[in-house]
């Protein structure tokens, strides 16, 4: 490995915090470095700007109640938006998607797992949302 990686690699190493991140060698000509929080970081920044509406590029109507979302986010998550958003469908290009045949409470629950990860489940709602979640086939 050049020297002057060695260098960079060093500094990389004593900057990042042990448990985050972590420099692995693959090669003499270079290095993979890898911090474990960054994607969690990502995570938490578009929930965010979800919360906020910053940059969100569709709204996700069920019933009455509208959530505005990141098209990238709910593709992610879910097979069934992956399809809709980067197929020739007209939702592909439209700004507004209305759902049918699902419940607006499960539906703000899978948006919120989708960013965050995490979703509650209860006696109340664990059929619509098995419902829903196999409807939107989420990952």
């Amino acid at each position: 490995m050049p020297e002057n990686l060695h260098f960079i690699v060093f500094l990389i190493t004593e900057m990042a915090d042990d448990t985050s991140c972590d420099a692995k060698h693959t090669s003499d000509d270079g290095m993979w470095f890898e911090n474990d929080l960054h994607q969690n970081g990502v995570l938490e920044m578009m929930k965010l700007m979800y919360d906020s509406r910053q940059l969100t590029d569709v709204c996700v109507a069920v019933d009455e109640r509208q959530f505005f979302c990141h098209r990238a986010v709910l593709a992610a998550t879910s097979c069934y938006f992956h399809a809709m958003f980067t197929s020739s469908l007209a939702e592909s290009r439209q700004s507004d998607v209305r759902l049918h045949e699902v419940d607006a409470d499960s539906v703000n629950a899978l948006i919120d797992y989708a960013y965050t990860g995490r979703v509650r489940i209860t006696q109340f709602n664990v059929q619509n949302l098995m419902i829903a979640s196999s409807l939107f086939q989420v990952r």
